[in-house]
């Protein structure tokens, strides 16, 4: 009997402890891509279980019930989700109802979106830039090719 009553009290405790830390994940989120100059919008019923940092001056857009993570990762010291928007006019946009999983991330310097319900696994990058040339003689001093990324729905 008492075993029981103890096994009851640690799963609520549980279940506090990780509403607590998906409100603070949330609450850090919003936080640091204010802090960043960065213009985020959330939809409603979005949920944090892992840290997710909003990066750099442009627009993210995260759709109605979105979810970041399924806790921390047991095989990586990071669980974190990065999302970086650099420029001002960079948006990326994330559809209702998708998923991200651990270690991933989306890196835009022109425009990503991701359609409604899409699954982005563990540690997947979605990044719409080259970043530098591919010739080694303009490596260092172009930026790189750039498109616009578009996932549709269900990807």
């Amino acid at each position: 009997m008492a075993i029981r009553i103890l096994r009851a009290i640690l799963r609520k405790w549980s279940s506090l402890e990780h509403r607590i830390a998906c409100r603070w994940h949330k609450a850090s989120c919003v936080l640091g891509a204010s802090l960043d100059g960065c213009h985020l919008t959330l939809g409603e019923g979005v949920v944090f279980h892992i840290p997710v940092r909003v990066l750099g001056k442009g627009h993210v857009r995260i759709g109605d019930h979105v979810s970041f993570g399924r806790g921390p990762s047991r095989l990586r010291n990071r669980s974190a989700v990065t999302l970086y928007a650099g420029a001002e006019n960079t948006i990326i946009r994330i559809g209702a109802g998708s998923f991200f999983n651990n270690d991933s991330g989306v890196t835009a310097t022109c425009s990503v979106e991701l359609g409604a319900r899409g699954l982005i696994g563990d540690q997947v990058a979605i990044l719409d830039s080259d970043f530098h040339d591919v010739d080694p003689a303009l490596r260092y001093s172009s930026p790189g090719k750039s498109a616009p990324i578009v996932l549709a729905d269900n990807v």
